[in-house]
């Protein structure tokens, strides 16, 4: 690491990571249609291990990895579960391993180390800038090409104006957006961060500009930081549901009854903080969903974009 100069670090770790857990993901799938869940189940606990393993790094591309992983590695369990292939003692493994990777605490850490690294650009001079744009290549060095130019014409009290506005944006705005407290990530608090940058102009306003256009560039979206949450809480909840299908033949008729023999506290819908939605079907299997992001009970649909990805942001969060 070079705290000097923390936008210039290499994390040569992070692909590789991103690439092993695709391949337990789709390992952990063959085991499963062979109908070896024992090995399924051994790939998909080493894949949320590696997720895991990077909760402390604070950088926040390795946030986003780690969130990546967890979400493809959710679908093998799917598969697992929807063809009742997984014992007691297994479910319970995996509903220990899968309440470890609290992806809500790592967004606070990735924002925090985030808000750092921006103030740290007024340490470098103007032969670091640009060696700074050249190292990150044409992709991202347009912000810092304008960062550069800002860096070297404005009064260093406008500088000191530009790290009090952006500190403000983070501290008001960024890292409230997710409240641990309450557990919950409300949506109004994102549409507050939008309409903070649209209105952060002028000289004391330069580098906060800049960042939101790296942000856009990398992908900051609390949506999907709650989506991939979402579907970890709801994973544990159908391990439990599975586990009294095991015991009894059957699934529940409300979530309650699950406690505190198949799981110790149930967790709630991250969106509005009430109890994530439960109800069987006809043919005695269960619908269990969150709001999602609109806010609206849609009856536990969920919307599709034509390339098969869920479109987060309409219809319902469910567990299919």
């Amino acid at each position: 690491y070079d705290p000097s100069c923390p936008w210039g670090i290499y994390l040569p770790h992070v692909g590789q990571l991103k690439q092993i857990c695709l391949l337990l993901q789709l390992r952990a799938a063959a085991y499963l249609a062979r109908g070896d869940a024992a090995s399924a189940l051994s790939d998909l606990q080493l894949g949320f291990r590696l997720a895991n393993s990077i909760r402390t790094e604070p950088f926040f591309i390795c946030y986003l990895v780690r969130i990546a992983c967890c979400d493809v590695l959710l679908q093998p369990l799917r598969e697992g579960l929807q063809r009742h292939q997984l014992s007691d003692v297994q479910l319970s493994d995996l509903q220990r391993e899968l309440a470890s990777p609290e992806l809500l605490v790592g967004y606070q850490l990735a924002m925090r180390s985030d808000r750092s690294f921006n103030m740290a650009w007024t340490k470098l001079n103007r032969k670091e800038l640009v060696k700074l744009t050249q190292d990150l290549g044409r992709e991202f060095a347009q912000p810092f090409n304008s960062l550069v130019m800002f860096g070297s014409l404005a009064p260093q009290g406008w500088i000191y104006q530009n790290q009090i506005t952006l500190s403000r944006i983070y501290d008001e705005f960024l890292i409230p957006a997710v409240d641990i407290a309450a557990r919950t990530v409300p949506p109004e608090r994102t549409r507050a961060i939008t309409i903070a940058s649209s209105q952060a102009t002028g000289p004391y306003s330069v580098v906060a500009s800049l960042v939101f256009q790296l942000h856009a560039k990398f992908g900051l979206r609390c949506d999907y930081v709650a989506y991939v949450q979402t579907q970890i809480d709801e994973a544990i909840v159908a391990c439990a549901l599975e586990r009294y299908h095991i015991a009894h033949g059957e699934y529940p008729e409300t979530l309650d009854a699950l406690t505190p023999q198949f799981i110790e506290k149930l967790p709630h819908d991250l969106i509005n903080g009430r109890p994530l939605d439960y109800r069987l079907t006809s043919d005695r299997s269960f619908r269990l969903y969150s709001v999602g992001w609109n806010e609206t009970d849609d009856g536990g649909v969920m919307v599709r974009k034509s390339d098969g990805e869920v479109a987060i942001k309409e219809g319902d969060w469910a567990w299919p």
